[in-house]
């Protein structure tokens, strides 16, 4: 069974939803494999517009979710193309609600990652998909740092953005602030100070704190940390992008609790 053809008034409907994403709590996903795990986690769409020959390459995605068919509505490529926010084009844009809030997994790790406006989606992305394949228990986001609702940033966690806690604009001074009366743990990061990741301590409950991508974490907020860390290299490069530095700590807690 085939989805009815979108009509002129839903295009019209939907394309001022697209203006007001943010504002509507509205999120795009626009690529097949992302649309697969999205559909997988129960997040129920709005709208789903997609070409024929599309449709028919992912029947068996919609026979196992009847419940979406309704939201579904055939489309053709130009008109696809007058809404789509990717440059690529691949026969399907959807639109769903903001997710639910999360909660961390009893299994997950004791640690708090903080990210101090770190503005690539695909840093951000990257950083999300290590982060649930690590069992982090939790990001924490700053204003300034990519939003978790950006394409880039959907695609590049490969639809991790789904399944992991993660708290957007987040006050970092009134955080750390609390965290310091309670004698938390709080390592900055850096990539020319501080102790080797491999010789420092990292005690549960800590937060690791992560900077921009050019100016590092914000000097206002320094005055917050109790240690600092750095990963070791060889110093043939200038410094590692944030989403490598991040992914590699991350591995390195996962890995001591292995060993614990």
């Amino acid at each position: 069974m085939f989805p009815n053809k979108a009509n002129s008034n839903l295009l019209k409907e939907v394309s001022k939803e697209l203006k007001n994403l943010k504002k509507n709590r509205l999120f795009l996903i626009e690529d097949i494999k992302t649309f697969e795990i999205a559909v997988d986690r129960n997040l129920k769409p709005v709208n789903i517009f997609i070409t024929e020959d599309i449709f028919k390459k992912m029947e068996s995605v919609f026979k196992n979710s009847p419940e979406i068919m309704d939201k579904t509505f055939l489309i053709n490529n130009r008109e696809l193309k007058k809404m789509q926010q990717l440059k690529t084009n691949v026969g399907l844009l959807s639109l769903f609600r903001y997710r639910k809030e999360l909660k961390p997994s009893k299994d997950s790790l004791p640690f708090h990652l903080f990210f101090d406006r770190v503005q690539d989606p695909g840093n951000m992305g990257t950083i999300i998909r290590s982060a649930l394949s690590f069992n982090i228990r939790k990001l924490y986001l700053s204003s300034g740092t990519a939003s978790i609702y950006n394409p880039k940033v959907i695609r590049g966690s490969m639809g991790a953005v789904f399944s992991l806690p993660i708290e957007e604009r987040v006050n970092l001074k009134k955080t750390f602030d609390k965290m310091r009366k309670e004698g938390k743990q709080i390592l900055f990061t850096s990539s020319e100070t501080g102790k080797d990741l491999n010789r420092i301590e990292i005690k549960p409950g800590a937060a690791i704190v992560f900077g921009n991508e050019s100016k590092g974490i914000s000097e206002e907020l320094e005055e917050f940390a109790t240690g600092w860390l750095k990963i070791p290299t060889s110093g043939k490069t200038e410094s590692l992008s944030v989403s490598i530095a991040a992914s590699i700590i991350m591995s390195e807690l996962f890995s001591r609790n292995l060993k614990n």
